[in-house]
């Protein structure tokens, strides 16, 4: 990292652009700054701004040169906008903006999606089916596909999940703009979203199944697609999930236990993490759902150890009476399961995350890998 322009001042550098944001925000608009007005901000003259963009470009800066005085940044580029505030200001950059609630860390993000994750896995287990609803919609729309799409969004609307984990997440952390922080927590979602790194299909996958079965009891799903659903969970329930996972991970051998899976869950995320590289986000998720789909076996062989799961307990009180069948826990995907502990259990969350001792932190466009998600 290149020298800042001048030792720290004894007030935070980057106050007057914090400032800058949170007055955008105010007016309604998601804030966005020319590198123009950054320098503006910061006080800096032009020449010399321009002397030290080239200085990093020529140095192998792959964040920040010459290219970065042209640039608009936003929520969505917040990172290179840190690596060219770091540049001038110091590495007490990113704590300044993670305090205000502009920037969130890697560790934040994976915790972030924890949230979310959560609010819809808590969704999922009130909710109990309503089977007259979704006849209806059937009835209506003739189409399987159209009907369980529309019943999603009526009993599981994604802004409402958004909204929720979003205020979820800042009301665990103290932050100098909390109502920045709640929308740029909401962005942040949004985008993982449209980088698929969250999906509905995979998130609601026991949902969809469940959908499916009353579908196909109902004659909206085609003979032929049943049969070969009914192809695949057979050939899927005489393969050994546990296996693959084993072999994807390079634990096929000697005695699995949590250390030693999480040794080795970190070994292949320091290489595959998309912060890292940005071509390993497919293979981060079959990492991750390997990871999941062992973490959670280990996790049911110590429950069953030591008593009722703790899943048994978030029911709420009043779910007997609902019409229907219940959409469990044990149903959810195995990832969304892992998280769903992991946010009972915050401080597990730590233990998952990659170490950044001996690792170049280089921010690129994938905020984070969806800790858990089985790429569908």
């Amino acid at each position: 990292m290149a020298e800042p322009l001048s030792s720290p001042e004894p007030f935070c550098p980057v106050q007057p652009l914090i400032a800058r944001i949170a007055e955008l925000e105010r007016s309604g608009a998601a804030w966005s700054l020319r590198a123009s007005e950054v320098r503006g901000l910061l006080g800096l003259g032009s020449a010399d701004f321009h002397r030290r963009l080239y200085a990093a470009q020529q140095a192998g800066n792959r964040l920040v040169g010459l290219d970065s005085a042209g640039r608009s940044f936003a929520q969505e580029n917040v990172g290179e906008l840190v690596s060219l505030l770091e540049l001038f200001c110091g590495p007490g950059v990113e704590e300044s903006l993670a305090r205000a609630g502009i920037f969130f860390p890697q560790p934040e993000q994976v915790q972030l999606m924890g949230c979310f994750l959560g609010e819809v896995g808590e969704a999922l287990a009130r909710h109990r089916l309503q089977e007259n609803e979704f006849s209806a919609m059937l009835r209506s729309f003739a189409s399987f596909e159209r009907a369980r799409v529309v019943y999603r969004e009526e009993y599981f609307p994604l802004d409402e999940l958004l909204q929720r984990s979003a205020s979820r997440y800042c009301g665990s952390h103290s932050f100098g703009l909390p109502e920045l922080a709640r929308a740029n927590a909401r962005r942040l979602l949004e985008y993982f979203f449209r980088k698929h790194v969250l999906e509905t299909e995979g998130l609601f996958e026991s949902l969809y199944k469940t959908l499916r079965e009353q579908a196909a009891r109902e004659g909206y799903v085609p003979r032929q697609a049943r049969a070969e659903g009914q192809a695949g969970e057979r050939r899927a329930e005489q393969a050994s999930p546990g296996l693959r996972a084993r072999r994807l991970l390079g634990l096929e051998g000697g005695e699995l236990d949590l250390r030693r899976l999480k040794s080795r869950y970190k070994t292949l995320m320091k290489i595959y993490h998309p912060d890292l590289n940005p071509q390993g986000l497919r293979r981060c998720q079959e990492i991750n759902a390997a990871y999941a789909l062992l973490a959670r076996g280990l996790a049911a062989a110590e429950q069953a150890r030591g008593g009722a799961g703790w899943a048994t307990r978030r029911r709420s009180p009043g779910d007997g009476a609902r019409q229907g069948a219940d959409v469990h826990l044990q149903q959810l995907p195995d990832g969304l399961g892992l998280l769903l502990k992991l946010v009972e259990h915050a401080d597990a969350v730590e233990n998952l995350l990659i170490g950044e001792e001996g690792v170049d932190q280089v921010r690129v466009e994938l905020g984070a890998a969806a800790l858990g998600d089985d790429g569908h």
